[in-house]
């Protein structure tokens, strides 16, 4: 069972020709990037059925779909939000400034 669901962001760890395939691709994921996930399913893969990985900005395979094997990839997860993230996240999205906000400076340009 797998937890990936679109919009995920993938880390890539084992990249490049894996195996003896057969294919030679222009370009496979690299090792250390990380791509946006569109669509998690089974995918038939040279070894047969496996969990993939559909992309929206990975390198296509040599069936010109951007989908990997599951097994390249790790979930980059972020870290729970602490209690100054939580400020920030707040004052960004308030409309209107505090009230004790300071009023900006006009600044004279010189003619």
């Amino acid at each position: 069972m797998s937890d990936w669901q679109p919009g995920d962001i993938a880390l890539c760890v084992i990249g490049g020709k894996i195996g003896n395939s057969p294919y030679n691709l222009e370009e496979y994921p690299a090792a250390g990037k990380s791509y946006t996930v569109e669509y998690v399913g089974p995918q038939d893969f040279l070894t047969g059925i496996d969990q993939a990985l559909w992309f929206k900005d990975a390198p296509k395979n040599w069936s010109g779909q951007r989908v990997w094997g599951q097994l390249r990839f790790i979930k980059v997860t972020p870290p729970e939000a602490d209690e100054f993230d939580k400020e920030v996240i707040e004052l960004y999205n308030k409309k209107e400034k505090p009230a004790d906000a300071p009023k900006p400076k006009r600044i004279a340009t010189p003619v």
